[in-house]
């Protein structure tokens, strides 16, 4: 598939043919890999790597890194998770008076 990162404008070039021809064929893969990125992102970050180290890993920049992250985190199936609110536990309340 695409996994050579060989970019869209050169296979166009390469075809003769215009890069929104090659963007149109090459749609799904391109997602396919954007989003087994963005699993590697968000994987790699629950095992606390940092988002420098990330990026390292995956080929993008800190802020590319980031922008991901924030997506992964804030959305789900296009559903804002802004109501969401952790549980905090007391931890070193061991069973103290309340």
């Amino acid at each position: 598939m695409l996994k050579s990162k060989i970019k869209v404008l050169e296979i166009a070039k390469d075809l003769a043919v215009s890069h929104q021809f090659v963007e149109k064929w090459t749609k799904k893969e391109r997602e396919q890999e954007n989003e087994e990125r963005n699993a590697k992102i968000l994987a790699m970050y629950l095992k606390c790597f940092t988002q420098e180290q990330i990026a390292d890993e995956v080929g993008l920049s800190q802020p590319g890194i980031k922008k991901v992250l924030d997506n992964i985190t804030n959305t789900t199936d296009g559903k804002s998770n802004n109501d969401f609110k952790p549980q905090l536990y007391d931890v070193w309340n061991l069973g103290a008076d309340r």
